[in-house]
């Protein structure tokens, strides 16, 4: 892993750089590209959200309306937002 001086980068706030609007999430973040490298697990895939305090009700109210997240084991950022379901998958 590489890094850089904090504010020598023109793509991102400290670690994690602008991915754009999700359409649940709102605005999310990803981790830096050109300072860091990929999460081994999502190969840089996942996304976190703008306003991190509110994650865990954001979690708990997707979960009441039937959807569930599916977290990268690696870096613990969101890889999908999906129906929940109750077959397990292998």
């Amino acid at each position: 892993m590489t890094t850089k001086p904090l504010g020598d980068c023109p793509i991102c706030l400290g670690v994690m750089a602008p991915a754009g609007i999700h359409p649940v999430l709102g605005p999310v973040y990803r981790i830096c590209p050109a300072c860091y490298a990929p999460c081994r697990t999502c190969n840089g895939d996942a996304v976190w959200p703008a306003q991190l305090g509110a994650f865990e009700y954001l979690t708990d109210a997707l979960y009441a309306l039937g959807f569930a997240i599916d977290l990268c084991r690696g870096c613990l950022g969101v890889l999908d937002i999906h129906p929940a379901t109750t077959e397990v998958t292998r």
